[in-house]
């Protein structure tokens, strides 16, 4: 019952945060409460740690996306990453996951310590370029469904599996929907050019 309340909250965050809506961030503040408790009794300790961190995003995200609410250009305060800057994000991800992954596995009994940390690492870093709406967040969340649907099937989590196969769906749509809405100059210097 519990997954389903998540998957359900998770699924109403992701529209709100594809349109752009500052309420994707409270729903989203309810869901990781209640993925807290799934991901626990799954023994996906990163995932439930995550969780506990997406709570203090939610926070700075919905701070954040209220300084936009009046916001009058076009493209909405959507950005991107410079160069240097996805750089430092990919070295990032890659670094954080492994040291997690090699912990997990060391000191408990996760099921896929390793995946586990990538997608929780891949999470929080999308979550926090969603809270400064930069562009690539979508590109990041797209990789973390991908990897966490094979996740949650190898854990029986089906409920789960199937929402992030929503998700990616949603992602996808996301990303188009800022894309076009990111002006044409910008799209060009980051390499997004439609």
């Amino acid at each position: 019952m519990i997954e389903l309340i998540a998957v359900a909250l998770s699924l109403a965050c992701v529209v709100l945060a594809a349109r752009r809506d500052v309420g994707t961030w409270p729903v989203g503040m309810v869901a990781v409460v209640a993925y807290f408790v799934v991901f626990v009794r799954a023994k996906l300790y990163a995932d439930a740690a995550l969780q506990l961190i997406f709570l203090g995003q939610g926070a700075y995200g919905w701070t954040q996306w209220n300084r936009y609410n009046g916001e009058s250009d076009a493209h909405g305060g959507v950005h991107t990453l410079e160069l240097r800057s996805r750089v430092l994000v990919a070295v990032g991800v890659t670094c954080a996951s492994l040291f997690i992954g090699t912990a997990l596995a060391r000191y408990t009994d996760a099921s896929r310590p390793f995946l586990d940390a990538t997608v929780s690492v891949l999470s929080l870093t999308a979550n926090w370029l969603l809270a400064r709406r930069i562009l690539e967040t979508w590109a990041i969340w797209c990789t973390a469904d991908v990897l966490y649907i094979g996740l949650f099937i190898s854990n029986d989590l089906l409920a789960s599996a199937a929402l992030y196969t929503l998700f990616l769906g949603l992602a996808i749509a996301g990303w188009q929907s800022w894309l076009r809405t990111t002006p044409a100059t910008e799209r060009t210097r980051a390499g997004w050019a439609l």
